[in-house]
């Protein structure tokens, strides 16, 4: 459980990330610094309301994400 002191160390829960055109642009490896990266994924659209701007595309992402998770 993170409780706020342990920022520094690795969380083991899967996580998705998604990085959109017009976000700040960061590599998998800072991610991977600090939690399980399990699907990351570099988007052709989409700013930073994308889930507004384009639910259709997040939408399936997101299921895409949850339906790999072991």
């Amino acid at each position: 459980m993170w409780s706020g002191n342990q920022v520094n160390q690795k969380n083991d829960v899967p996580a998705g990330v998604l990085v959109f055109p017009r976000e700040v642009q960061f590599p998998k490896e800072w991610v991977e610094r600090f939690v399980n990266v399990t699907s990351f994924k570099k988007m052709n659209e989409g700013v930073h309301f994308a889930a507004l701007e384009l639910p259709h595309i997040f939408a399936e992402e997101l299921r895409s994400f949850f339906y790999s998770v072991p």
